[in-house]
């Protein structure tokens, strides 16, 4: 491997240079496997149908051999190893044919090395460390796609290294989760990333989308909302983009108590702080003339009062508090219902609720 020194590298570089006759210049037989070395190996292991790890393990040193043959002119006869043997693999490096298949059939080799050098030699520690836990091939390549789609979202070793000191916060199969609510081809999480512009922003929607999911993974819904406004506070987001995306993740993620909550998730997305910001403007202004009015005329006059609060209800029906609206009315609605509820009905529906109360805090 890159690294290794001495007479066995010195054997395999010779044997490159004999069955890769078209590469120029030849590499210099000096016993260092450097970076030149690891790209022979590479373009051997791509040119015999090997995985292309650069790793001049068995399987590429049998196929050297069964090329050259015995007592080749000007090569030993027989290639030896690095001297310094690789310790076992551990965790997901145990799969890394598999983890390998996937950047193949994702089209994304580029990103292999980058890959390799996170859990081999550690060039992003949190990743390398989360990579020692996983158990199952299957986690593995939640692992790697989630990789590639980090990387496709522009993120950066650095960056990814974030993340991945966050995801610690999760047991495996939760990150594994949330790698595949992420990465799901209906998820709008990818979009949401696409439609923001910097890399750091970038990094704190992952963050936030993380964070969010551990809210809901404990049923903390009520959290999620200061969450997600203090990523996108001072930022110039999408925000409606940005809920769309954290909200299907979510679906991914804990898919039974987010659909049970989809009106928070319309509430969410209606509180956009640049366009409810105008639509609180325009509420507290009607709101306060209002009151100065009453105040100076001594009485409520009717027919100034309804008509202006009947505007502002029709121009916040067209912003994105609409839904408060509604909500408003269907208040007004159960109140009304309750107005004209005899005292039987009344008397029936408190006895009723006062049960069910009881039970859930289990009240003697």
């Amino acid at each position: 491997m890159q690294g290794s020194r001495g007479d066995g590298v010195r054997s395999l570089q010779n044997n490159l240079n004999v069955n890769l006759t078209t590469e120029r210049p030849p590499l210099n037989p000096d016993g260092v496997f450097g970076m030149k070395t690891k790209d022979r190996v590479v373009k051997f292991q791509r040119l015999n149908g090997l995985v292309a790890d650069g790793i001049a393990g068995p399987k590429t040193i049998t196929k050297l051999q069964s090329k050259l043959g015995p007592g080749t002119p000007g090569t030993p006869g027989v290639i030896t190893p690095p001297p310094h043997p690789q310790p076992p693999s551990v965790g997901g490096a145990k799969f890394r044919s598999e983890m390998h298949e996937v950047f193949i059939k994702e089209k994304a080799e580029s990103e292999w090395p980058a890959y390799l050098a996170a859990f081999e030699q550690g060039s992003i520690p949190a990743m390398k460390q989360f990579l020692t836990l996983i158990g199952r091939a299957e986690d593995a390549r939640a692992v790697a796609t989630f990789f590639i789609n980090l990387r496709r979202w522009g993120l950066t070793a650095q960056e990814i290294g974030l993340i991945f000191d966050k995801i610690k916060t999760f047991n495996t199969a939760q990150a594994v989760k949330f790698f595949d609510a992420t990465t799901a081809p209906t998820s709008k999480f990818g979009s949401a990333l696409g439609a923001v512009s910097t890399g750091a922003a970038r990094v704190g929607l992952v963050l936030t989308a993380i964070e969010c999911a551990i809210h809901a993974s404990r049923g903390d819904y009520s959290v999620i909302p200061a969450e997600i406004y203090k990523y996108a506070m001072g930022k110039g987001v999408p925000w409606a983009a940005v809920i769309d995306g954290i909200g299907s993740l979510l679906d991914g993620f804990v898919p039974e108590n987010t659909r049970n909550n989809s009106t928070m998730f319309r509430i969410l997305r209606s509180l956009d702080p640049i366009g409810l910001g105008a639509v609180a403007v325009d509420s507290v202004a009607s709101i306060v003339l209002t009151c100065y009015d009453m105040a100076v005329a001594g009485k409520v006059n009717v027919d100034v009062v309804l008509p202006r609060l009947s505007r502002l209800v029709d121009r916040m029906k067209s912003s994105p508090a609409a839904i408060f609206v509604k909500i408003g009315e269907d208040c007004g609605d159960a109140l009304y219902e309750l107005s004209v509820m005899g005292e039987i009905d009344f008397r029936a529906m408190y006895n009723y609720t006062w049960m069910e109360v009881k039970e859930f805090f289990g009240i003697k």
